[in-house]
This record gives structure tokens, sequence and C-alpha cells, in this order.
């Protein structure tokens, strides 16, 4: 990668994340983390946004964002130096955080495999949470 560092790379999905979820209309901003992803920039952060929007749907959403002062390094793909590092482009978008309203922490995940728990307990746990989020 000819010596360049990779800034610090912050991959985020949109609906249910930078806003609340309202797909395909778009819902409430998420001001907190549109203030801290733009402080982030400002640092040298690169940050990505990550969606399964597509065509005109995509384009709302990055103008919602940059409406609101939001300006992403990348749009559903990597950025040029990650694909310089690995000689092509992956598939995954890479970042080295993800934000995601449909995540689960890793911590949480091996918490649920040491416990054996089967895959119907897991479910259970899963939507239990999303329940509680509204999702």
């Amino acid at each position: 990668m000819n010596g360049k560092k990779l800034p610090r790379i912050w991959g985020v999905d949109f609906d249910g994340t930078l806003c609340r979820n309202k797909w395909p209309r778009i819902g409430a901003p998420n001001a907190r983390l549109i203030a801290f992803l733009k402080k982030c920039r400002e640092h040298g952060d690169a940050v990505i946004l990550i969606t399964m929007r597509e065509g005109e749907l995509l384009d709302q959403a990055v103008e919602w964002c940059r409406d609101r002062g939001l300006e992403f390094d990348a749009v559903n793909d990597n950025l040029p130096a990650v694909q310089e590092m690995f000689g092509e482009n992956p598939r995954k978008v890479f970042a080295n955080i993800y934000i995601d309203d449909r995540n689960m922490e890793l911590s949480h995940a091996m918490g649920l495999i040491v416990k054996g728990l089967d895959e119907s307990a897991w479910i259970r746990s899963w939507e239990k949470g999303h329940e509680r989020r509204g999702n």
C-alpha cells in the first residue's frame, strides 16, 4: 500500500441507525450519531454508508445526510486505499467499526454460544431485543 496508513474507518447503516426505521420513507434523524460521525471525519477518520438502499432511495438517503452536514468517503463501497491494500475490491465493505441497528456484539454472541443456547433460544432473544426497539 505504498506505506500509507489507512484512516480509522466507520461503516454505518442508514435505516434504524442514522435515522429511525421508516423504510422506504426516512425517519427522524439520530442527531447524536450524526454529530459524532461528523466529528470523526473532522479528526481524519473515514465514514462509509453501508445500506440496503439502492437507486433513488439511496440517492435520497445520501442527500438527506448531506442536508445534515454528514458527507461520506464512500457509499456501499470500499475506500480506494482498501481496494489497493487487498489488490481488489472485496464484496464485503471493510471498516474498523460497524454501526448498525441489526448488529449483535461479539461478546453477546459468544455468551450465547458458551451458554450452549440452541438456535431457537437465540432467535427468541434476538426477537425480544427488536420488539423493545420497535423494529
